[in-house]
């Protein structure tokens, strides 16, 4: 029985809980599913692990983490620390980590793994977007947006039908927020407005008109969808970009790295993807196998063009690379797997701005 501070804290955290939204409590049916059937793919592994953060800076991204392990049948016993609780709470998705009771608050068993930002067990920290190729130390790669896997739909079956050769472009692209990526200057990529101008004016894409669905796409051609004038059902967009046979993969606000990549990969779509962006992954995305990378503006309608001209059974060959990819490198099954693997010594996860700010310490520290 936890007294004093801890149980008004846990008492806070359960009020959270019976203040959830019907999409959030549909979560919690969806994950008590999971967790209540046989980890196939975990047998032998911990069926348990303990995560001690005496800071939290994660937000949305610790959500999809723990949501995944849960996916997995694997437990996760949180240290309890009023303020790792206190930011959790207040976390963008930290309320849904605890109405699904995805965590449990205490110190867990001593011989299960510990992923800890204080000294023993194995390191969790801040990923700064310096990609490590060491393989005792996990990235753990972005993720479907979390609302995929709150309300199920994160691996819900898509009729694997033949794509049309063309390119979908999705997304908001509000200057004054989608500009700022090329403002700020910290990567080196083309941000979505710049993007869909460049689009506009190579004369191989049209906008998707009022009363159209994404079905009328033509072969051929580029279609631009803005999703604050057309947007898409969440059931729907895995199943519409399954449709087509390229997703341009544009940044998001001020990083690079977006839950669509992941969407789009997840139903075999290939990306078409600045390098600069794909060099974030791990393993990086390969030109021609799973993807087709574009270097910047110069070469961008080339490579749209050598897309659109490509062989269907090409394609074909692609997308099975690409769903291969999938579920080696970004599907729960595949992130689990790496956090269990024997001769891990370090996780990293991203944590939005955070891992932009540590980022730009780095380069100015370079600079110096």
């Amino acid at each position: 029985m936890l007294e004093g501070r801890g149980g008004q804290l846990w008492k806070r955290a359960e009020n959270l809980m019976l203040a959830t939204t019907y999409k959030t409590a549909r979560g919690s049916m969806v994950g008590l599913r999971y967790r209540m059937g046989p980890p196939s793919a975990m047998v032998g592994t911990p069926s348990r692990v303990r995560l001690d953060l005496s800071r939290f800076y994660y937000s949305r991204y610790f959500y999809s983490f723990v949501k995944c392990l849960a996916l997995e049948g694997v437990g996760v016993d949180l240290r309890f620390r009023p303020q790792t609780l206190h930011a959790l709470s207040r976390a963008q998705y930290g309320e849904m980590v605890l109405a699904e009771r995805l965590v449990t608050l205490g110190r867990g068993s001593g011989s299960d793994p510990l992923l800890s930002d204080s000294p023993g067990g194995i390191r969790f920290g801040v990923f700064d977007f310096q990609v490590s190729r060491d393989p005792s130390v996990y990235d753990v790669p972005m993720a479907q947006h979390p609302l995929m896997y709150a309300r199920g739909l994160w691996n819900q079956p898509v009729a694997f039908r033949k794509p049309r050769s063309s390119v979908l472009f999705i997304g908001n692209s509000e200057p004054g927020t989608y500009s700022k990526i090329d403002q700020d200057g910290v990567f080196d990529v083309v941000g979505r407005v710049r993007l869909r101008d460049l689009l506009s004016q190579s004369g191989l894409s049209r906008e998707l008109r009022q009363g159209e669905g994404l079905s009328d796409a033509e072969n051929g051609r580029v279609l631009l969808v803005d999703s604050s004038q057309h947007p898409i059902p969440m059931d729907r967009f895995r199943p519409e970009v399954a449709g087509f046979g390229f997703f341009l993969c544009a940044p998001g606000v001020f990083m690079p790295l977006c839950h669509n990549l992941v969407e789009a990969m997840s139903v075999g779509t290939i990306p078409l993807i600045q390098r600069s962006y794909a060099e974030l992954l791990d393993p990086v995305l390969e030109h021609g196998r799973n993807a087709i990378v574009f270097d910047g503006e110069a070469d961008l309608v080339e490579r749209i063009e050598e897309a659109l001209a490509m062989d269907p059974a090409r394609i074909a060959e692609m997308r099975r690379a690409v769903l291969e990819y999938y579920e080696s490198h970004l599907s729960p099954r595949a992130v689990v797997a790496r956090i269990l693997r024997p001769g891990l010594r370090e996780v990293r996860m991203l944590a939005g701005e955070r891992s932009v700010g540590l980022l730009r310490e780095r380069l100015a520290a370079a600079q110096q």
